[in-house]
This record gives C-alpha cells, structure tokens and sequence, in this order.
C-alpha cells in the first residue's frame, strides 16, 4: 500500500490518497480537521473514507495531450491507467507541484510521518 499526504492550494491538510498495488484500489481519507467538500466522488456527505477502482475525479489527470506527452518523455507505456495516475501523482510530490486541480501531495513515510 502506497500513501500519500493531500495538500488542498492553502497548504492545509485535505486528506490521505492511498493506492493498493495488490487490489489495484484507490482509497482516499479526509483529514480530521477538514469539513470536507460536495465534490463528486468524494462528497463529505457520503462519508470521510471512499473506496474506487479508478482515480477519484477530483484528483485525477485528465489532460489527454499533456498526459501522452509525459507517456511519451517518461516511457510510460507499459503502465496500465491506475500505475500511472498513481506515478504522476508521485511525480507531483517529489516536484512539490500542484495539481492540475488545484492540490498538493507529500509522500507518507512508512512510519507514518510526512517526508518533508
């Protein structure tokens, strides 16, 4: 399993982003001290913890040119959808870029804590 720290554009805590390798499953955590938001798959009013076989929309990287072209730079082409939804979001948090939609991610350590 495969987590990391969601940021939301105020640098504040939003939520845990995990990815399991084995199940091929996205799983996503709202922060404690977030109220969350009505967002379309991860509506605070349907819960704090969701489950999906695919990237959460809200999340997601949906540029079709932008993406082939890093598909293309990276060579990419042997990672299905989910393996690489999850390596840009990596990307992301070794780059310490924001989100096309406007979110920020840190890895998670195995011993919990946040590499800063």
């Amino acid at each position: 399993m495969k987590a990391l720290l969601v940021i939301d554009k105020w640098r504040r805590a939003f939520g845990t982003l995990s990815y399991d390798t084995q199940k091929d499953i996205f799983y996503f955590k709202y922060d404690d001290n977030t109220p969350g938001y009505a967002f379309s798959d991860i509506d605070i009013n349907e819960g704090k913890e969701f489950e999906q076989n695919s990237m959460f929309n809200v999340f997601s990287y949906d540029d079709s040119f932008a993406r082939s072209e890093l598909v293309r730079n990276l060579d990419l082409y042997d990672k299905s959808e989910n393996q690489l939804q999850w390596f840009l979001k990596e990307r992301l948090a070794i780059t310490k870029s924001m989100s096309c939609k406007g979110f920020y991610f840190e890895e998670i350590k195995e011993d919990g804590l946040m590499n800063i």
